[in-house]
């Protein structure tokens, strides 16, 4: 990239956090830089508008403007580091598509936080998501609780799903977003917890991919183990339940996911997850209740302190 056409994005970049989104969003964006003793032109200027990891360069998240603040941008590069030593022989390009990255997305407009009453850490260039469409948000949509419906979507959402599927083929009773697990979370680093999603990932691959086959032999098999563990949903409940799980994912988290039924929601190979945590970037798969198995920022870095 020219050092012209360098310098258009980042002051592209600047532009955006200070006309873009709604007036509530950029003060807010303002505010957060002015407490921690910085301005938006002074914190835009160190966007690297043309950044990569693993050979994939870093788009814009929404907006014209792509790439990551450089504070970001160092620890990616850490991380990439630490990946290609393990990789000997491998240039960073042709290991990010052995790991199957396919996109990563960065810089964001002002704009709150997915579910959140905060500035996103995308908004300052402070985080990353990566392979977007195949790692979901988990548990992000919910119903509206006015919604006549309520009680049936509320059984729709794709961590009861999850739930569903790890009873089913694993036998164990599980869920994504609730309390036992953020306790368990507080203990384990980011390889542990990524070895628990993954668990459930395949559950919930699965699971889903016994629509194709409701009268086989292999549903039969675990409707039948779970009867032994107490279940009492019948054969012909789970063909209901799972066909109907299977038709409207989509509608839960899954919106842009192609094959659910292969992957899971999640694809993140392990050992990126703990490079890019060992670097000093907390996984969204940490959260405490819903999961954002794509994203990764950099909150403990030079934006510490976000007012409300």
């Amino acid at each position: 990239m020219s050092e012209a056409d360098r310098s258009k994005l980042v002051a592209a970049a600047y532009r955006q956090a200070t006309t873009a989104g709604t007036a509530a969003d950029r003060q807010a964006i303002a505010a957060t830089l002015k407490a921690n003793g910085t301005d938006a032109e002074t914190w835009f200027n160190a966007m690297v508008p043309d950044a990569t990891f693993l050979g994939r360069r870093i788009r814009a998240s929404g907006g014209n403007a792509p790439g990551v603040h450089r504070a970001l941008y160092e620890v990616l590069k850490r991380a990439e580091r630490t990946l290609l030593a393990a990789h000997p022989g491998r240039t960073a390009e042709e290991l990010g598509k052995q790991m199957g990255i396919y996109d990563i997305a960065g810089l964001r407009p002002p704009k709150k936080a997915t579910g959140g009453s905060l500035p996103s850490f995308h908004c300052f260039g402070l985080a990353v998501d990566i392979n977007h469409d195949t790692n979901p948000f988990v548990g992000n949509m919910k119903p509206g609780k006015n919604s006549p419906r309520y009680r049936e979507f509320s059984a729709n959402r794709s961590p009861r799903m999850i739930g569903r599927a790890m009873w089913l083929i694993e036998g164990e009773q599980f869920d994504v977003e609730g309390k036992a697990f953020a306790k368990q979370l507080e203990n384990l680093s980011a390889g542990k917890a990524w070895d628990i999603h993954q668990r459930a990932s395949r559950a919930l691959a699965e699971y889903l991919r016994l629509a194709d086959d409701l009268d086989g032999p292999r549903l039969r098999e675990l409707v039948a183990n779970t009867q032994l563990r107490g279940e009492k949903n019948g054969l012909d409940w789970w063909k209901n339940r799972i066909a109907t799980d299977r038709s409207v994912i989509k509608s839960w988290d899954f919106p842009a996911h192609k094959h659910p039924q292969q992957t899971g929601y999640m694809d993140l190979p392990r050992e990126l997850v703990v490079a890019l945590a060992d670097a000093g970037l907390l996984w969204g798969g940490m959260y405490r209740t819903a999961k954002d198995i794509m994203h990764f920022d950099l909150r403990d870095g030079p934006i510490r302190h976000r007012p409300k």
